[in-house]
Formats: structure tokens, C-alpha cells, sequence
């Protein structure tokens, strides 16, 4: 008489452990920006700009974010402890049934907008920029000014201790944070309405 329900181990384990490892090897990819943004970015570029930002510990390495067709677009993997901005707006045309609609927010006038643990996927930053405490040239793999922030081995990397940027302007396609304050927010959705710039 035959014992059903019982586990051959040694087969469990031909079939798991390769899984274990190649899914380990994917989650460790992704948190040291070896693998682009943790999910697949749209065809919708976002704009943000401000008056002023003024940011924290930040470091930059070269990376890739994925979109749903699997190509590969090259970014500067952009991470930041905090900062905080004045005049903020953030938009994006976005393409729908209707035709492009404009998202847009503003916010930050009368108080900054603050932000915790921010990363961009940036192909364009430009301002009146002053940066302190800067490395560049760094192999990402040894950044250490954001916890946790590093990128892969022999990679271009920078890091600084703090910035300021004024007459900021950032094109990006994708944007992650733990916390992202906008006091005063405003939020607009309108058909080929105005981007940020």
C-alpha cells in the first residue's frame, strides 16, 4: 500500500533552490540599481521644476529604467535623503482616448514642499547649481552618502554632502519616495494644458 502526501526532498530542493537563488539575485539587483525603477515605467516623460530645492546627502549613478515594450532607457539614477523646494510643479502629458492631457501640480508657495528618501530617473537636470562635499568619478558600487543608495560595480558615480539648486528644472521617467509633502497643492488635469515648462 502506496503512502500519498509524501515530499521527495531532494527534488524539492533541485527545483527550489535555483528559483531561491535566481529570485534573491533579481530583489538584490534591483535595490542596488543594477536593474532600473522596481516597476515598468510608462511612455509619459515627467517635468518638475521650482524655484529653489535645497537637498541633503545625495548620491548619482548611471542606470536604466524598462517600459512595457522591455527596451532599456539609459538615466542618472538620481537618490536623496531629503530636500525641500519652493514654487514646486511637476507635470505630464499624458496620452489618452481623447488626445494628450496635461497632469499637472503645483504647490509650495507659501511653504516648501518636503521630501524624504527621494530617487529620479532623470535625463535632464538643469539650474543655477551648487553642489558641496562632491565626488565625481566615483565606481557606484562605493557610494555611501545614502544608505542603502549604491549602485553596481565599475559604474560611473558621484556623491555630495549637500546642494542647492535654483531655477531648477528636471526631466525624469520615473520618481519614487518614502514621503513627498506639497502644502497648497493644486492639482489640475486639462486637455493640451500647460507643462511646468
Amino acid at each position: 500500500m502506496r503512502v500519498e502526501g509524501r515530499v521527495r526532498w531532494a527534488r524539492f530542493a533541485l527545483v527550489f533552490v535555483p528559483g531561491a537563488v535566481v529570485i534573491a539575485m533579481l530583489v538584490g539587483a534591483i535595490m542596488n540599481g543594477a536593474i532600473g525603477a522596481a516597476f515598468v515605467v510608462s511612455n509619459d516623460k515627467i517635468k518638475a521644476a521650482a524655484a529653489e530645492v535645497r537637498q541633503g546627502p545625495f548620491s548619482s549613478y548611471g542606470g536604466y529604467v524598462v517600459n512595457a515594450e522591455g527596451d532599456r532607457i539609459p538615466v542618472l539614477v538620481n537618490n536623496v535623503t531629503h530636500l525641500t523646494a519652493i514654487d514646486f510643479c511637476q507635470s505630464v502629458v499624458m496620452s489618452t482616448p481623447v488626445g494628450p492631457v496635461t497632469l499637472r501640480v503645483t504647490g509650495g508657495h507659501d511653504r516648501p514642499v518636503v521630501v524624504k528618501d527621494l530617487t529620479t530617473y532623470e535625463i535632464m537636470l538643469a539650474g543655477d547649481i551648487t553642489y558641496y562635499g562632491l565626488e565625481v568619478g566615483r565606481d557606484a558600487a562605493t557610494l555611501d552618502n545614502v544608505p542603502g543608495k549604491s549602485g553596481p560595480p565599475g559604474v560611473f558615480g558621484q556623491q555630495g554632502t549637500s546642494g542647492v539648486i535654483k531655477n531648477f528644472r528636471e526631466v525624469s521617467w520615473a520618481v519614487t519616495a518614502a514621503m513627498f509633502n506639497v502644502p497648497d497643492a493644486k492639482l489640475t488635469v486639462r486637455r493640451d494644458g500647460p507643462e511646468c515648462f
